[in-house]
Formats: structure tokens, C-alpha cells, sequence
């Protein structure tokens, strides 16, 4: 063996092990993440969603009791639902939820994306069928899923209680009786 190669493999040795390890540092939070069971919280404007493209029939009446977490009857042979499901469409909650979805592509948390934007959800195509249509029941039913209210262990509302956006994802047509495009 080399005497040149040996004492070179040493220094470089030496000066490995007498500069500090760079300690690795955890991922950033998500930026602007908020927790779905807020009110929503403040800059959140329901605003600038386009209302023509949130079906005026979910399929089911609309809750006038967005406080009660009570069972209510959905359709028959379905399971109840939390009498406060589904939110009115222009209920500010709902409407705040889904513009923060859209602008931060991603609701209730990072691992779950949004796969539209806002100027997508509010200008893509109404075709019926259309991947832009079965994208906006998506997100709707993301946002829908994760409406907390303050009693332990509520979720959201499950896709019984609206069960015409829960079609849509799958079809990317709005249900009988609903706007939306389509």
C-alpha cells in the first residue's frame, strides 16, 4: 500500500470528524394551515366563491340548525345524520372553508390535497361529466366532511346528507334540481 494514500485517507479522517455535524431540521408546518372546526377564522371571505357553481339541492333539505349534532333522518334505509348537515350553500362557514381550500390546495390538513384551484372551482368547465364538475363535488365534500362543530368527537357531515354532491364525484353530474353548470 501507498504511504501517500494511507496518510491522506487519515487527514481526511482527522477533518471529518472536527467539523460539527449539520443537524437535519424538520419540514416546515404547512404554511396558513387552520383547523377545520374553527369559525373559519379572520381573511377567510366566502366571498369569492362562485355561488353558480355550488348545487342549489344537495339532495337533502338544508339544515336550519347548524347547532344541534342531534340524529336526524336522512333518506329512508340510510342512517341518520347530525341534524346541523348539510350547511345552507351559502352558509359563511362553508363558504370561508372551501376559499381556503382552494387557495391553499390542500384541507384539513397537508396530506389531503385539492386537486382545483379557485380560479378553477369558479371558471372551469360546467360541462356535465366533466373532470372540472366531478373536482368541485370533491372538494365541496372535503370541506363538507371536516365542518366540525364544538361537541367531542363530531366530524363533519357524512355524504348521506348530501348525497346529490356525493354522486357528482363520481358522475361530474349535479343532481336533479341543482345548479352548479350542469
Amino acid at each position: 500500500m501507498r504511504l501517500d494514500l494511507v496518510l491522506a485517507l487519515l487527514t481526511a479522517s482527522v477533518s471529518a470528524s472536527a467539523v460539527p455535524q449539520l443537524r437535519r431540521q424538520a419540514a416546515p408546518a404547512c404554511p396558513a394551515e387552520r383547523e377545520a372546526s374553527g369559525d373559519g377564522g379572520p381573511g377567510l371571505d366566502g366571498s369569492v366563491i362562485n355561488l353558480a357553481m355550488i348545487p342549489t339541492d344537495y339532495g337533502l333539505p338544508f339544515s336550519t340548525d347548524p347547532t344541534n349534532d342531534g340524529p336526524c333522518p336522512s333518506k329512508p334505509g340510510k342512517p341518520d345524520i347530525p341534524c346541523r348537515c348539510p350547511p345552507p350553500r351559502t352558509d359563511p362557514k362553508f363558504l370561508g372553508l372551501l376559499a381556503l381550500a382552494l387557495k391553499q390546495g390542500f384541507f384539513p390538513s397537508c396530506s389531503i390535497k385539492v386537486t382545483m384551484t379557485l380560479d378553477e372551482f369558479n371558471n372551469g368547465s360546467t360541462e356535465p361529466g366533466s373532470d372540472a364538475q366531478k373536482q368541485r363535488a370533491t372538494t365541496m365534500t372535503q370541506v363538507l366532511q371536516s365542518l366540525n362543530n364544538t361537541a367531542p368527537g363530531v366530524l363533519g357531515c357524512p355524504a348521506a346528507s348530501y348525497p346529490f354532491i356525493a354522486a357528482q364525484q363520481t358522475t361530474g353530474i349535479t343532481g336533479q334540481g341543482s345548479s352548479g353548470g350542469g
